[in-house]
């Protein structure tokens, strides 16, 4: 085939993968505001419940979709999968809800164990 047809094959590819990364990247968007609107936020001052927090869905977009472009500029630029890994986990760490994330399953972890020792 001549390159010119190959080229467009190319981009059509290119656009197929962008449509259907953008597709995930919504999904796991949709399902980090499920996540965040069922959490219970306390009162300041008495320390009661107060009701359920009301979560931006335009801000976990955007959060979502800077790890993700960091991610994929990294491999793109560096051509090492290992480091854009890296980098797009340390933005969802220190931008994203990676410590509360990180901190929620050593609890249930710990719970587990814990639950597990007194059965025996």
């Amino acid at each position: 085939l001549p390159v010119s047809v190959l080229g467009i094959m190319i981009g059509i590819a290119g656009l197929e993968l962008v449509g259907t990364g953008v597709a995930m990247l919504k999904e796991c968007a949709e399902g980090e505001v499920t996540k965040l609107e069922g959490v219970v936020v306390e009162e300041e001052g008495n320390g009661s419940a107060g009701g359920t927090a009301k979560v931006n869905s335009k801000a976990v977009m955007r959060k979502t979709s800077l790890v993700a472009m960091v991610t994929a500029s990294v491999i793109v630029a560096l051509g090492k999968t290992h480091y854009g890994v890296i980098a797009g986990w340390v933005v969802h760490m220190i931008h994203g809800t990676g410590c509360t994330d990180l901190v929620g399953w050593f609890r249930t972890r710990r719970g587990r164990r814990r639950k597990d020792l007194r059965e025996e």
